[in-house]
């Protein structure tokens, strides 16, 4: 286990105790969730994002990693019950299937 602790600083330099975060740039990232996560509300209650899988695409394959590997799952899971053939795995693993044209890969990252 690391010694390393998140330190929120104003960006005005380096600090010793680990990673440095603007703690603006931090703050307006959380005060933005609320509206975001409404924005896909009203997309997945008056849409299907699903349903726009292409014929051509044989399996769609959904990679991250930490957090987004659980958001791929998920995305995973909503298109196996519609019949997609559907799968998430973790985006360092060597064994990832190899690649197929057939196959449509989402790479999913929370912070880029």
């Amino acid at each position: 286990m690391s010694d390393r602790s998140l330190t929120l600083t104003k960006n005005d330099g380096p600090s010793d105790s680990g990673s440095d975060v603007d703690a603006h740039l931090f703050t307006a990232d959380l005060e933005a969730r609320p509206s975001a996560l409404g924005d896909l509300q009203r997309v997945l209650v008056t849409d299907d994002p699903w349903a726009e899988v292409p014929e051509e695409v044989g399996q769609v394959l959904f990679l991250g990693m930490g957090s987004s590997t659980f958001a791929a799952s998920v995305a995973a899971a909503r298109l196996r019950a519609l019949g997609v053939d559907a799968v998430a795995e973790l985006a360092s693993s060597e064994l990832l299937p190899p690649p197929d044209p057939e196959q449509l890969v989402v790479a999913i990252s929370a912070s880029g």
